[in-house]
């Protein structure tokens, strides 16, 4: 330790020295102090949502957006969230726009997995099932001995 203190001492004293003194940040002061401008929809996701500034200076983060926008049910319900939090005055039609385009892609993307996830179990169904899926429903058979029971009473 006394060594260690030696050292920061020669560093702090030499002004031509190519150490600087170094600041040991824990993990929460490192996470806060980073600023995303953008956020993905998700992993696999083409959908990017950048953060929107207001021309009133404030900052709608596009987690925010991102957010609302899986738990709106609408586009109205989408805007509404909007205009009730930060105020119907509060943005211009280019914001609106922007908060719109975000909604769209993100509804354009998920309406298309789930197009293709429909066609796949489509396909897998009118093939039989494919190798690794598991077949479709199949509704048991009856056996004879009820049929032939069926019949008998039908005769008599």
């Amino acid at each position: 330790m006394k060594n260690l203190k030696q050292f920061s001492n020669y560093i702090n004293e030499s002004e031509d020295s190519e150490y600087a003194p170094i600041t040991i940040k824990k993990f929460n002061e490192f996470v806060n102090g980073v600023e995303e401008d953008a956020v993905k929809a998700g992993e696999d996701s083409d959908v990017v949502i950048d953060d929107v500034t207001l021309d009133s200076g404030e900052k709608i983060k596009g987690a925010e957006i991102l957010g609302v926008i899986i738990d709106a049910s609408s586009e109205k319900e989408f805007k509404d969230y909007f205009y009730k939090e930060y105020g119907n005055g509060s943005f211009t039609e280019a914001d609106i726009m922007t908060l719109i385009k975000f909604y769209n892609e993100y509804q354009e993307e998920e309406n298309a997995e789930k197009a293709e996830k429909e066609k796949e179990e489509e396909d897998a169904a009118a093939a039989g099932g494919e190798a690794g899926e598991v077949p479709a429903e199949v509704p048991a058979e009856e056996p004879e001995d009820d049929i032939e029971s069926e019949l008998a009473d039908l005769e008599s």
